[in-house]
């Protein structure tokens, strides 16, 4: 058995916390195993598998009415810890939450979920996704309520938003996201050039205290929301989606020829003398649907309908493929 399951199989017999001295004397711990304790104790306290409490003790957090699990933040200013371990029958955890008329839900076993609900005045300096541990204060009829009383692991490092200045050094941060509770200070000379009513993705350098709001930088400017394009790159900011091709893929690319040549007209029929008008938006990635619309000489109408054969462009198991 590891040194980390010998641990947990203690704490867990023990169901009380203990002293980081007593844990070695009760597990009998060899030299080499007392120099292992140190780094796996540690390892455990950022997993959150164990908390320490008043006096450097350790406990479980499920021996202390304690729960360690994402934080999901509303746009009203509660929040609901998701735990990261449930009780049997209650399901796996799950994130995003409803608001807490509706957070209970029924688990596939039958039981019921039931994630700690915090108000805005016991969210400590947490924000949406971080993860935390809280302590259970009551249970009332919708479930669980309590208060963060730790933050294991930041979850949100950048964030998206709209770039305001008030007046003062500096700006601020609207967060385009509204679970995320706090806006963020940008100091003078860390706003990028970044002008009132921008989109901007920032980057948090300091965060939250009970007493103040999170503190960053701009590290690019997006445009304003009324211009082309810059929703997609709010979308694609916000969600760190991948917006570049590897080199290759662009190579590849840009070795298609742009002029139709003799062995592209094979077995094709050519329209191109034809009055066509593509139906693709010019947001689109690509233009590969078209129309026309002829009158007949009898007085009806030839409507064509014209499909790009993009497979002839992109081989199968190309760079581009």
């Amino acid at each position: 058995m590891s040194l980390r399951d010998r641990v947990l199989e203690f704490m867990a017999a023990t169901g009380k916390p203990v002293a980081v001295r007593e844990l070695v004397r009760r597990l009998d711990l060899d030299k080499e195993a007392r120099r292992e304790l140190k780094p796996a104790l540690r390892r455990l306290l950022e997993e959150g598998a164990l908390v320490t409490i008043r006096g450097g003790r350790l406990g479980l957090p499920s021996h202390m009415n304690l729960v360690v699990g994402r934080l999901q933040c509303n746009a009203s200013g509660y929040g609901f810890v998701v735990p990261e371990v449930r009780p049997p029958g209650e399901g796996p955890a799950r994130g995003g939450r409803k608001p807490r008329s509706a957070r209970e839900g029924t688990a596939p076993s039958g039981g019921r979920r039931k994630d700690l609900y915090v108000s805005a005045a016991h969210m400590k300096e947490a924000l949406h996704g971080d993860r935390v541990v809280a302590r259970v204060e009551r249970v009332g009829p919708r479930g669980p309520e309590g208060r963060i009383i730790r933050i294991l692991e930041r979850g949100l490092l950048r964030i998206v938003g709209r770039f305001e200045d008030d007046g003062r050094a500096g700006g601020r941060v609207v967060p385009f996201d509204r679970r995320v509770l706090h806006e963020l200070f940008v100091p003078a000379g860390d706003e990028a050039g970044a002008r009132p009513g921008q989109m901007v993705l920032a980057e948090i350098t300091r965060p939250p205290t009970a007493t103040r709001n999170p503190i960053g930088r701009v590290l690019e400017v997006l445009g304003r929301l009324d211009e082309k394009g810059v929703d997609l790159k709010v979308v694609v900011a916000k969600y760190g989606l991948p917006h570049a091709f590897p080199e290759e893929v662009e190579a590849e690319a840009a070795r298609v020829p742009a002029a139709v040549g003799e062995a592209d007209r094979a077995g094709r029929t050519d329209f191109r003398g034809w009055d066509t008008v593509t139906v693709d938006p010019e947001t689109a990635r690509d233009h590969d649907d078209a129309i026309s619309l002829d009158r007949r000489a009898d007085g009806g109408w030839r409507l064509a309908v014209h499909i790009a054969d993009v497979a002839h462009y992109v081989p199968a198991g190309s760079r581009v493929d």
